[in-house]
């Protein structure tokens, strides 16, 4: 049995709130009429990845509140059950090892951020965003075969996210507010990161990267889709860009790319799906999704 993807969802502001808890409501409920074909379906597991919330909170735990927006449609039961995990990729390996070991009919992962401005450099930010899977036994071959995650600590320092506590004052009620810092080195870092990640992986799985191979990147940092296409010598069709007019997406980027392919027709041509992300530590997550 193999785990497969039954429906993509991506939100992303303007015209809609930007709070996290929202964003992951709706983009759960548009990836369940997506892909349920039946009104009524639930998911009986869903895992909420994000690390940029709403008020910067720690606890209480985010799935809780898009597992109730869910239960109110009548899309999760009572016995639902709900986390919260920081990155996409071992969210979504979870999931697939949930539905493999404890024969789920579905279970879904949201991958959301609040807006987040980082003190260096200025001119860059977290953009909201969220997105959704949808995930389901598959018994024709489609599916997750392979996962693989590498750490590269000896870049740790390149990227630095953390709480600062405000004291009230001039109105201003007291609150966390987010420290976020980039070294001028972190993309060529993650690049690195990412090819010798890539390599060691397609050693492992038998696997030539060629034109049958799409791959789905981290949207974050800025300018990391067409680097790792370069550095892999990838055409540019095979790695998707969903970077846009509001930036580029942080934990949702991924399933933002993979919506921008399914929508333009890469998806369904390729032979297989290769996602490549990156998060600050260095941490690199690769799953392999046979088409």
């Amino acid at each position: 049995m193999a785990v497969r993807i039954d429906a993509v969802s991506a939100v992303r502001p303007p015209g809609l709130s930007d709070d996290s808890r929202s964003l992951a409501a709706w983009s759960a409920e548009a990836c369940m009429e997506r892909g349920s074909g039946n009104g009524e379906a639930t998911v009986p597991l869903l895992v909420y990845a994000g690390v940029y919330r709403d008020g910067n909170v720690v606890e209480p735990a985010q799935a809780p509140y898009a597992q109730r927006h869910l239960a109110e449609k009548r899309r999760m039961a009572g016995t639902a059950f709900s986390f919260d995990v920081d990155h996409l990729m071992p969210g979504i390996e979870i999931a697939d090892g949930m539905i493999r070991s404890q024969r789920l009919e579905r279970a879904m992962v949201v991958a959301v951020d609040s807006g987040v401005i980082f003190t260096e450099p200025k001119d860059c930010r977290v953009h909201p965003a969220a997105g959704a899977l949808l995930l389901s036994p598959s018994d024709n071959g489609e599916g997750f075969s392979a996962f693989r995650t590498d750490v590269f600590p000896e870049h740790r320092e390149l990227h630095q996210g953390r709480l600062v506590w405000i004291e009230p004052g001039n109105g201003t009620p007291p609150h966390h507010e987010m420290i976020v810092a980039q070294s001028p080195g972190y993309l060529s870092a993650c690049v690195k990161a990412a090819r010798d990640a890539v390599e060691a992986f397609v050693d492992d799985v038998d696997l030539v990267l060629d034109d049958d191979t799409l791959i789905v990147p981290s949207q974050t940092p800025i300018g990391f889709p067409e680097a790792l296409r370069d550095v892999l010598g990838l055409s540019e069709r095979t790695v998707v860009d969903a970077a846009d007019a509001l930036g580029a997406a942080h934990t949702a980027g991924p399933l933002l790319a993979l919506d921008k392919a399914m929508q333009d027709g890469r998806f369904a041509r390729a032979k297989r799906v290769l996602f490549v992300t990156v998060t600050p530590g260095i941490v690199v997550s690769i799953a392999l999704y046979d088409r």
